[in-house]
């Protein structure tokens, strides 16, 4: 199992279904609704998240692929 990081959500497109999180010490990443663990009305600029990340379809890229707020994953 991979890591848990720690990110804060730089902006979420709900009609979309997609937003960006910046990691601790790594940039920026995109991540799909679905990947997310709470509700989008709490994918707010500004809050504090966990991710996991994993392998993209794009060769030697990551992607998130779970998103949670708190300690425990989903």
């Amino acid at each position: 199992m991979t890591q848990a990081k720690k990110a804060t959500i730089v902006g979420f497109q709900r009609e979309q279904g997609f937003g960006r999180v910046a990691i601790d010490g790594e940039g920026e990443l995109p991540f799909d609704a679905v990947v997310a663990q709470p509700p989008p009305e709490k994918l707010v600029a500004g809050t504090e998240v966990n991710v996991e990340l994993g392998p993209s379809r794009i060769p030697g890229k990551q992607k998130v692929v779970k998103l949670w707020i708190g300690d425990a994953p989903p």
